[in-house]
């Protein structure tokens, strides 16, 4: 049986799913554009995504696009001071960001709301 704490971890991890789904709606893009998914940290290291996506942590139209990344943070804080080219795609990354106020955003509270349903 699913003990009451693991229970409460595995809604508050569904939650993600409405944190991947929010910037792509706002950026107009469909699942079929993305190319890749790279998860990073403990989550990309220990993750079977056959699982995250059976039960909603993931969405099931990224499943084959799912790549382990490890430490990025890391990786790419070395890589960006030591490699000048990789410093210039950060950049150019960094101005076409956009930030997005999740906790004002409608479309993300109905998908957070949909993702509490099991």
């Amino acid at each position: 049986a699913l003990h009451v704490l693991h229970h409460r971890r595995l809604v508050i991890a569904r939650h993600h799913a409405a944190g991947i789904d929010t910037p792509m709606h706002t950026a107009g893009v469909g699942f079929d554009q993305v190319s890749t998914v790279w998860l990073a940290r403990g989550l990309g290291a220990h993750i079977d995504r056959d699982s995250a996506c059976a039960i909603g942590l993931l969405p099931k139209q990224l499943k084959e696009k799912i790549r382990p990344v490890g430490n990025s943070a890391g990786e790419g804080t070395v890589r960006a001071i030591l490699d000048t080219d990789a410093k210039k795609i950060l950049t150019e990354i960094g101005k076409g960001a956009k930030y997005i106020e999740l906790s004002s955003d409608p479309y993300f509270m109905d998908s957070y709301i949909e993702n509490m349903l099991f």
